[in-house]
């Protein structure tokens, strides 16, 4: 039997906790690799601005490459 690996965030909010998303993201990619992960979700409220969240995962994406795909809701 083979599974597949999700793992599921939400409500970060980097802007509101002062994070900075280049500090994040190659422990994130890290991390995620490590666990075996083949699909990250986030369900939203990573920054408060879209163009910021959207920057955020097409970056968390580059860094992943093809060890995981990285997908996103916004709100």
């Amino acid at each position: 039997m083979s599974y597949l690996r999700i793992a599921i965030s939400s409500d970060n909010h980097f802007d509101i906790n002062h994070v900075n998303a280049d500090d994040v993201v190659a422990p994130q990619v890290r991390y995620l690799r490590e666990q075996g992960v083949a699909l990250y979700v986030n369900t939203g409220d990573t920054y408060n601005d879209f163009r910021k969240t959207r920057k955020y995962f097409h970056t968390l994406q580059s860094v992943a490459g093809d060890s995981f795909d990285v997908r996103f809701f916004s709100g």
